[in-house]
């Protein structure tokens, strides 16, 4: 039988490479390649980009499919890893319910301003 300590031990190494780490980079990951798919459009498929212009919809798919297992993985697994403490197993559902929420609402101002700021994209007023 393990301890409340261990088993919290365990719950913060999980949370902080996996439930912040890994899905992180994998948000950083899509939101590149969304970015970048976006600036190859903008930009009519400049040659510069054009190789990785074919390749960005699968890449891309293919990155939010393991996104969307990895996050229900960590869905899973953050559940039974917090059987110890109630307050652990509500914080860490809303962090990983919410942060999606909020990261759908800002990723399109954050990909406008990335965009104006490079000079791709100018915003019409």
């Amino acid at each position: 039988m393990t301890s409340a300590s261990e088993n919290f031990l365990k719950f913060k190494k999980f949370t902080l490479i996996y439930n912040v780490g890994l899905l992180g980079l994998l948000y950083l990951f899509v939101f590149l390649e969304a970015l970048y798919s976006l600036n190859y459009r903008i930009t009519l498929g400049s040659p510069i980009l054009g190789i990785l212009g074919f390749w960005i919809v699968p890449i891309y798919i293919l990155t939010l499919i393991v996104s969307f297992v990895s996050w229900i993985f960590c869905i899973w697994k953050s559940w039974r890893l917090t059987r110890f403490d109630t307050s652990y197993r509500v914080s860490v559902m809303a962090y990983l319910f919410g942060a999606p929420a909020v990261l759908i609402l800002i990723t399109p101002e954050i990909m406008m301003a990335i965009l104006t700021a490079s000079g791709v994209w100018t915003p019409i007023k």
